[in-house]
């Protein structure tokens, strides 16, 4: 990976957040992990991680 030419593809994910929506989809998995229903936790982590890019787009604007 680290003799790829740069490009916008191999740049990795532009989101502002991209820090939190990771968080928010491990704390995903975790929790399906221990015995969780997987789309109430993804459901969860999409209304976090919608929160997180709207509070980015209110302080970038």
């Amino acid at each position: 990976m680290q003799n790829t030419k740069l490009t916008p593809a191999t740049q990795g994910a532009l989101i502002g957040v991209f820090p939190e929506a990771r968080e928010r989809v491990v704390n995903a998995i975790e929790s399906v992990h221990n015995g969780d229903d997987p789309l109430e936790a993804l459901n969860r982590a999409n209304e976090e991680i919608n929160r997180e890019l709207e509070n980015y787009r209110r302080a970038n604007q």
